[in-house]
């Protein structure tokens, strides 16, 4: 466990509990079309690396139980993409460089700012 008592490491067929809300209370969702966009971006941007068991959503937060998949499907997966398409951090997990925490935080951050920044707009 890393040195904040509320994260963990991502790692190959662990099962966990992703969770987070926003500052004061403020709204995450505004209309069920935000609802709809936050879970397209979610199977976008996380379904190649995680099984979704379930997943809830609140007006000011939200709740998902995951499964990282298997090392070789993620490593297939990401294989199979045009290099052009994938991230740095995804080239460095295909080189052996960076681990599965660092390859699933990133992708988190990517879904993450992709929801941010559509909600700002």
């Amino acid at each position: 466990m890393s040195s904040s008592k509320f994260l963990d490491e991502f790692y190959e067929n662990g099962v966990f509990h992703v969770y987070n809300r926003t500052n004061n209370k403020e709204l995450l969702f505004r209309s069920d079309e935000n609802k709809r966009f936050f879970l397209q971006q979610y199977k976008k941007y996380l379904g190649p690396f995680l099984d979704t068991f379930c997943w809830n959503l609140l007006p000011n937060h939200f709740h998902f139980m995951v499964r990282i998949k298997p090392y070789d499907e993620i490593y297939n997966q990401l294989q199979s993409l045009k290099q052009e398409v994938r991230t740095s951090t995804e080239e460095k997990f295909l080189k052996n460089e960076v681990n599965m925490n660092l390859l699933t935080e990133a992708e988190w951050t990517r879904f993450f700012t992709s929801y941010s920044m559509a909600f700002n707009k």
